[in-house]
């Protein structure tokens, strides 16, 4: 942002790929990001209501808050390119060793964020009577009492899960043993570890030695194997993989596969009627209708569109999503990316017969596409629709 912002880049010398400019005025200097960072250039980012804007300043221009003439970019550069290749020798070495430790300090995920009010060992959404759920009063973990292990849930006092609690959460982060996502429903291990109840849930060799307290869980007959395997989707090594259930190639951590849609389902074994088997199968592998069904009958209101509410990624689907907020706050409606998934990209144009995007549904019924929407914003019908497919869309509001 600035001068220049084209051209050839002064750190590379190459006129390939687009450039910033210095953010001093007058000054033709331009860069490419990467160059610029791992040069030791001063930069800085200023949010925005819309984005943000990033500003990079020549040696020569660096603010004096900065250090001005005085900066030490060949510093930062050392410090910025050891930073950076610091990953990729520790997965090195991890591969080497075929351990799975820690990652270096400096490298650790942040905690996945769950739904409020959804469990978060089945992913069930809502309680019952005698299966109430609790929340944890330092992570805020919710799971239900049963799945957690608790067969009394307490009444009136604060409640923190076996995390919380254990005395060396507090010194460090809790990892899982079996995959490298942070956060979620933890239980203590036998060798002192500690892993999500989820994950020993659905490795198979994992045993819950009490099944009323569902804890401690017994991880010395997992097989060394499966944590040779690099899941697909988050592309590490760390933790234990399952195999997809269509005997496909691809392997993926326990949480990996739930939290970005697989198919998780259990069947009978043959061995016995009572016991059951956790079959995985990868979203490529579902049935891309009973997918889209879902997706329609759970909600009221669903409009297929190329991006989400906030930032619509086509000219279409930026004009649908203009169209309905300004009916108000009071509309209620849930919006599908489809370019985060090619099989339903394609089966929805197959399913609704029609060729383009976005495409509205109310009432588990496919109205149509964005000039369907106009004609129906004209005759003053699109609005009373869709008010009158959720109970909680209030004309008040509007």
């Amino acid at each position: 942002r600035g001068g220049g912002g084209g051209g050839t880049c002064e750190v590379c010398n190459q006129a390939v790929g687009a450039t910033v400019g210095c953010a001093r005025d007058g000054c033709n200097a331009s860069f490419h990001p990467l160059c610029a960072w791992y040069k030791g250039l001063y930069m800085r980012v200023e949010a925005r209501p819309m984005g943000c804007d990033m500003y990079v300043f020549c040696k020569r221009h660096t603010p004096a808050a900065a250090g001005g003439k005085r900066r030490d970019a060949d510093a930062q550069a050392r410090f910025r390119i050891k930073g950076r290749d610091q990953p990729k020798k520790w997965r090195q070495s991890q591969e080497r060793k075929g351990t799975q430790q820690e990652r270096p300090p400096g490298h650790e995920l942040i905690e996945d964020l769950y739904e409020s009010d959804r469990c978060a060992v089945c992913f069930e959404k809502g309680s019952a009577e005698g299966n109430e759920m609790l929340r944890c009063a330092k992570c805020m973990m919710e799971t239900h009492q049963l799945c957690y292990g608790i067969q009394h849930a307490p009444k009136g006092e604060l409640w923190l899960c076996d995390r919380c609690k254990s005395r060396k959460s507090r010194v460090k982060p809790v990892s899982c043993a079996l995959c490298p996502r942070r956060g979620g429903a933890f239980k203590p291990t036998l060798d002192h570890k500690w892993v999500h109840l989820t994950c020993a849930r659905w490795i198979p060799e994992a045993r819950i030695v009490d099944l009323t307290k569902m804890a401690p869980i017994d991880l010395s007959l997992v097989p060394k194997s499966r944590f040779h395997h690099k899941c697909y989707l988050c592309n590490q090594r760390q933790g234990a993989c399952l195999e997809c259930a269509s005997q496909c190639d691809k392997t993926f951590h326990v949480l990996c596969g739930i939290l970005s849609g697989a198919h998780m389902t259990s069947r009978p074994t043959p061995s016995s009627s009572s016991s059951s088997a956790l079959s995985p199968w990868l979203r490529s592998h579902m049935d891309v209708v009973g997918l889209i069904e879902a997706l329609i009958d759970g909600y009221p209101v669903v409009l297929f569109m190329k991006g989400d509410k906030v930032t619509p990624r086509c000219g279409f689907s930026r004009q649908a999503i203009s169209m309905i907020s300004s009916y108000g706050s009071g509309i209620v409606y849930h919006t599908v990316d489809i370019l985060n998934d090619q099989l339903l990209r394609q089966g929805l144009k197959e399913y609704s017969k029609w060729p383009t995007y976005p495409q509205l549904y109310v009432g588990g019924k496919f109205i149509g596409g964005l000039d369907v929407m106009k004609a129906l914003d004209a005759k003053g019908e699109l609005k009373p629709l869709l008010l009158a497919a959720d109970p909680e869309n209030k004309p008040d509001k509007l």
